[in-house]
C-alpha cells in the first residue's frame, strides 16, 4: 500500500479516545463499560506511548529503521507482555513496502490489530498516567477525545494506601500531592482542548447514576448507548490481565457498583492519614466540588503537618533505625 493510500485510510478512520485520571479513580470501571460497546474497543494499559513520544516527536514520519525502533520500543515494554497479543513480526509486516508512515498511523495500526475494532469503530486507551501527557496525545491525534474520570481524592488516598504502590508514594503527603497534581494537570489540559474534545466524568456519577453517565459519555464519543453495556461485569475477566488478577486490584469489577463504593473516607474521617492527605488536596477538592473539604486554615495546618510527617517517615525513622543498630553491639558487648 502506498504511503498516500495509507494516509488516506487513516484519515478516514474515527480518531481514538483516551481514558485518563489518577490511579484508583475508576478508569478501569469506565473502560469495562465502554469496551462492552460494539463500536468501541479499549485494550490493556499501554504505557509505552510515553517512550514512543520520547523517541519520536509528534509529527515524526517513520522510515523502515524508525519503524523497527518503534516496534522494539512497544513490544519490549514490560506492559506489552502483560495483556497485549499482537506478535511483533505481525506488527512490523503491516508496513512492508510502505514509506512515510506517521507516528499516528503506526499507533493506530497497532491498536486496531490488538482490538480488532471495526473499520468504522473507535479504539481507546486506558492508561491513567496519560493524564500527564494529554497535550502530546492531542498533538499526535488532532481529533482525539479525552475522558477524564475524577474520584474524591480522599477515597483515592484510602485505596492507594491499601495497595501500597511505591511508585505513587506511600505517605499522605505523597499520595495527596499525587492526586492533586494529576487532576489539576489533566483538567488544565482539558480546558485548553475545549468541551468537544474533553469530558470530565465523576466516579461518583458513574457509580450512582450509571446509565445516565454512560449515555452522556457515549454521546460525547459519537456512539450509541447499548443496553448490554450495563451487563459488562459478567465479562470483567476478559479485560483483566494475569498480573492484575493475581494482585486482586480489580475485584470490584465483577459486580455492579454499590453506593458504599462512594465516600468511603467518611468512615475514616478521624484517621490521621486521611486528615493529612485531605489537607494536601483541599484546593482541588473544592475546585471539583467535593463535599466538606478542609477550610483554608485547617488545610494550611495539615499541609505543614503532612510535610513534617513525610520527612519523619522518610528520613527520621531511617536515622533512628541506624542509631539503634549502632547501639545494639555496644549493649551486647557489656
Amino acid at each position: 500500500m502506498a504511503a498516500s493510500q495509507t494516509a488516506g485510510v487513516y484519515a478516514s478512520r474515527r480518531a481514538p479516545f483516551f481514558i485518563v485520571g489518577s490511579d484508583r479513580s475508576g478508569t478501569t470501571l469506565l473502560r469495562l463499560y465502554l469496551a462492552a460497546n460494539s463500536r468501541l474497543a479499549v485494550p490493556s494499559e499501554s504505557w509505552f506511548l510515553i517512550e514512543l513520544f520520547a523517541a519520536f516527536p509528534p509529527g515524526s514520519v517513520l522510515d523502515a529503521a524508525a519503524i523497527d525502533r518503534a516496534t522494539e520500543i512497544v513490544t519490549t515494554h514490560s506492559r506489552y507482555s502483560d495483556g497485549w497479543r499482537v506478535d511483533p513480526v505481525t506488527l512490523r509486516h503491516q508496513f512492508d513496502g510502505v514509506s512515510g508512515v506517521t507516528l499516528a498511523e503506526f499507533i493506530d495500526t497497532l491498536f486496531r490489530l490488538e482490538t480488532g475494532v471495526p473499520e468504522d469503530g473507535r479504539w481507546g486507551d486506558k492508561t491513567p498516567e496519560y493524564a500527564m501527557h494529554i497535550d502530546e496525545l492531542a498533538t499526535v491525534f488532532p481529533g482525539a477525545q479525552f475522558l477524564h474520570i475524577v474520584r474524591d481524592g480522599r477515597d483515592v488516598y484510602l485505596s492507594l494506601a491499601e495497595k501500597r504502590w511505591r511508585h505513587r508514594g506511600s505517605t499522605p503527603y505523597e499520595l495527596g500531592r499525587y492526586w492533586s497534581r494529576t487532576v489539576s494537570v489533566a483538567h488544565a489540559a482539558g480546558e485548553r482542548l475545549g468541551d468537544q474534545r474533553y469530558l470530565l466524568v465523576k466516579y461518583e456519577d458513574l457509580v450512582l447514576h450509571t446509565r445516565t453517565t454512560l449515555e452522556r459519555v457515549t454521546a460525547f464519543l459519537g456512539a450509541a448507548f447499548e443496553e448490554s453495556m450495563l451487563d459488562a461485569h459478567g465479562e470483567a475477566g476478559d479485560i483483566i490481565t494475569g498480573k492484575e488478577r493475581s494482585a486482586g486490584v480489580h475485584d470490584k469489577l465483577f459486580r455492579p457498583p454499590r453506593r458504599a463504593d462512594v465516600a468511603r473516607w467518611r468512615g475514616h474521617s478521624r484517621d490521621f492519614g486521611v486528615i493529612l492527605a485531605s489537607g494536601m488536596m483541599a484546593e482541588q477538592l473544592e475546585a471539583f466540588r467535593y463535599p466538606d473539604p478542609p477550610t483554608a486554615p485547617v488545610a494550611l495546618l495539615t499541609r505543614n503537618l503532612a510535610a513534617y510527617h513525610h520527612l519523619w517517615l522518610r528520613y527520621g525513622v531511617a536515622r533512628l533505625k541506624r542509631w539503634r543498630s549502632r547501639l545494639r553491639p555496644e549493649r551486647q558487648s557489656r
